[in-house]
């Protein structure tokens, strides 16, 4: 089943890297302003932005371009360096983040919540609406609702009756959890079959924590929840 699934990985490499999620809905202007889309050598995928320099994404995402990215925030675009995982293309830990080269005007997301089946969580992306992809990119942000069925390697996997699901272009997308602490980016989005099944790298790994703690020692920044204290209920607010 994972051969099958990574066969049909969420690649932004696709022709059809430009779209929405499935089942999702438009968000309300000025929400989500940490969620991005991000654009390697003319493919597309969507970032979360978790620090003041940091955004993070898929690992997949970041071996197009040889490290070298743009986000798009505000109408403005910066250019982001992506760092992969380590562990990737070995092992599947598809993961990654990148350094932009000024703090951007906003409230960053925080990295954390526990990953655990029968968790409700909420996906966003500028990915495809359509089962098995088959429609093209109008640009806007959707959310969608969704429910950990499973925990497979590195990642969680979600499925819910009437809920959302990954398509093409939502690959670097977070899920998100709402606790009584705040909101969450809990995971990645990396892969699914692009009808009802997603795969998210889970962010509450020691695999996880470690590369992003390391990077944000190397590169000398901030990353909400890893080494740095943020407002988790600021999530929707500048």
């Amino acid at each position: 089943m994972r051969h099958l699934l990574a066969a049909i990985l969420l690649l932004a490499t696709t022709a059809r890297g430009e779209t929405r999620i499935i089942g999702g809905t438009p968000v309300a202007p000025g929400e989500w302003p940490q969620i991005v889309p991000l654009l390697v050598e003319g493919s597309r995928c969507t970032a979360t932005i978790v620090g003041p320099r940091v955004i993070v994404t898929a690992a997949h995402c970041a071996s197009v371009g040889q490290g070298k990215g743009t986000i798009s925030f505000e109408g403005v675009t910066h250019a982001a360096t992506l760092f992969r995982s380590p562990l990737y293309p070995g092992k599947d830990h598809d993961l990654a983040a990148g350094i932009l080269p000024a703090e951007l005007d906003v409230a960053p997301l925080t990295v954390g919540g526990v990953t655990k089946t029968g968790l409700v969580v909420e996906m966003l992306g500028f990915g495809c609406t359509n089962p098995g992809g088959t429609d093209v990119s109008d640009g806007v942000l959707r959310i969608a609702g969704s429910s950990i069925v499973d925990l497979v390697g590195f990642d969680f996997v979600t499925r819910l009756a009437g809920g959302g699901a990954l398509c093409f272009g939502d690959s670097g997308g977070p899920a998100v959890v709402d606790t009584d602490d705040g909101v969450f980016v809990l995971g990645i989005a990396s892969k699914g079959n692009i009808t009802d099944t997603s795969y998210f790298s889970r962010l509450d790994s020691a695999d996880s924590r470690n590369f992003l703690r390391s990077l944000a020692s190397q590169q000398a920044v901030e990353i909400c929840g890893i080494n740095a204290e943020c407002y988790a209920l600021s999530a929707r607010r500048r």
